[in-house]
């Protein structure tokens, strides 16, 4: 699996989730995306908002990782 990096926008006590449909299934995810090589963690947030939402963000805290060797 490749690695990827989401983002946990909240605002007025919201989350802001991706609302998709595929081969006949509807469902929400966390807006991010796979990590390209060279590439951080944070950037690739930045990157995949920009890309699906077509905002420009400020990462203000980092929750955590999750590595699955």
């Amino acid at each position: 699996m490749r690695p990827s990096a989401r983002a946990i926008i909240l605002q007025n006590n919201k989350v802001l989730l991706i609302h998709r449909f595929k081969e006949g299934s509807e469902y929400y995810v966390i807006p991010g995306g796979g990590i390209e090589q060279n590439e951080t963690p944070e950037d690739t947030v930045k990157r995949e908002i920009k890309e699906e939402l077509s905002l420009d963000i400020t990462i203000d805290n980092k929750i955590g990782e999750y590595l699955n060797d």
